[in-house]
């Protein structure tokens, strides 16, 4: 799954851009971000959010890592329900990876993301060409 994160952080900026560039403006806000499962695309792009007004990283762990208590009370139904769908040809195993999170994916994506442009901010301003504008605009909407 760490493959995945990375194609996100780094080839799907533009995608990112469009959801932070929305979010800026007053109109759209509050908002639902939303996806299949909730911890890929949407805890990705939530977890950047929370970075970017300054929560610290440990939390934002904690918050990402709660789509597991989601999963965990019904991981036997949907396991059933998965192996029928898929005609019993995805392993149990193979289901809790696609529907658990993983700390270790996220900070794999953190911690490269860090490397490489130093905070969540500069990798907005130069990875997803989002003007320090607009950063700033959703920062101050959000923190008010």
């Amino acid at each position: 799954m760490i493959p995945c994160y990375q194609h996100l952080a780094f080839e799907r900026t533009s995608q990112i851009k469009e959801i932070i560039t929305s979010l800026s403006y007053e109109r759209n806000l509050p908002a639902l971000v939303h996806c299949t499962a909730g911890k890929d695309r949407t805890g990705y792009i939530s977890a950047l959010i929370q970075l970017l007004v300054g929560i610290p990283y440990e939390t934002v762990i904690q918050e990402y890592l709660m789509t597991n208590r989601f999963y965990e009370s019904r991981m036997e139904k949907l396991t059933k329900v998965m192996k029928w769908i898929t005609l019993f040809q995805v392993s149990t195993e193979r289901i809790k990876l696609i529907l658990m999170a993983d700390r270790e994916v996220l900070d794999g994506v953190y911690d490269n993301i860090i490397r490489r442009y130093g905070s969540v901010e500069t990798y907005l301003c130069e990875a997803c060409e989002i003007n320090q504008t607009m950063i700033l605009k959703l920062k101050n909407m959000l923190l008010e």
